[in-house]
C-alpha cells in the first residue's frame, strides 16, 4: 500500500517495475509530455488517493543505480514540485517548501558525506603517520639500547 501523503511530497514508487492496466490510462489519461524526469510521478499524482498499489515480491527489472533523478537532483526536485502543482495535489506554497527542504537536505547530506570522507582519510593518514612515528621511536630506542650495550661492554673492558 502507498502512503498517499508521503507520495504527494516525494516520488516513492519504483516506476521501473510499475504496471498499470488499460483502465487506469482510460481514467487518468496518457503521460504528460511536458515533463522530462517526473513523467510517471505526475501521471500517478493525477490518480489521486485512489491510486491502488500492491507490492509483489517478484524480480521484474534490473537496472543500474543512477538515472536522471540522481544525475541532476535539483532538476528532479523542480519537476516534482511542478508535478505536484500541475496535478492539483499540492499548493505551490507547500510544494515550494518541500522543494526547499529536499534541496537543503540533499546539499547538507553531500557536505556531511564529504566531511566524513575527508575525516576518514585524515584519520587513516594520521594512523599511518603515527605508526611511522612509533616505528621511528622504536628504532631510536633499539639503537640506544644497542649502543649502550655495545659501548657499555667496551667501557667495562677498559
Amino acid at each position: 500500500e502507498i502512503n498517499w501523503k508521503k507520495f504527494c511530497r516525494k516520488d516513492t514508487l519504483p516506476h521501473q517495475a510499475a504496471f498499470s492496466p488499460r483502465s487506469f490510462y482510460e481514467r487518468i489519461g496518457p503521460f504528460s509530455e511536458n515533463f522530462f524526469i517526473a513523467v510517471d510521478y505526475e501521471h500517478y499524482l493525477r490518480a489521486g488517493p485512489e491510486l491502488n498499489t500492491k507490492f509483489v515480491p517478484l524480480l521484474v527489472t534490473n537496472m543500474r543505480d543512477g538515472g536522471m533523478g540522481k544525475f541532476d537532483t535539483l532538476a528532479t526536485y523542480r519537476e516534482w514540485m511542478r508535478a505536484q502543482v500541475t496535478s492539483g495535489k499540492r499548493s505551490i506554497f507547500f510544494a515550494f517548501l518541500d522543494f526547499i527542504y529536499l534541496t537543503t537536505k540533499n546539499k547538507v547530506g553531500r557536505i556531511i558525506y564529504k566531511f566524513k570522507y575527508l575525516y576518514s582519510l585524515r584519520a587513516i593518514l594520521s594512523k599511518i603517520l603515527s605508526a611511522n612515528i612509533l616505528f621511528r621511536y622504536i628504532i631510536i630506542i633499539v639503537a640506544q639500547v644497542i649502543r649502550y650495550r655495545v659501548l657499555g661492554f667496551f667501557d667495562m673492558q677498559a
